[in-house]
């Protein structure tokens, strides 16, 4: 099965204690996976 990919808007997205360990390890990567 294969999902579509629906464009959206480009938007700002602001990540509030951005050096702390949830951002490195879960937060920031999940920006990149599809």
């Amino acid at each position: 099965m294969t999902s579509q990919i629906i464009p959206v808007e480009p938007f700002d997205f602001i990540i509030f204690g951005g050096t702390g360990d949830l951002s490195e390890r879960k937060l920031l990567p999940s920006l990149y996976h599809r």
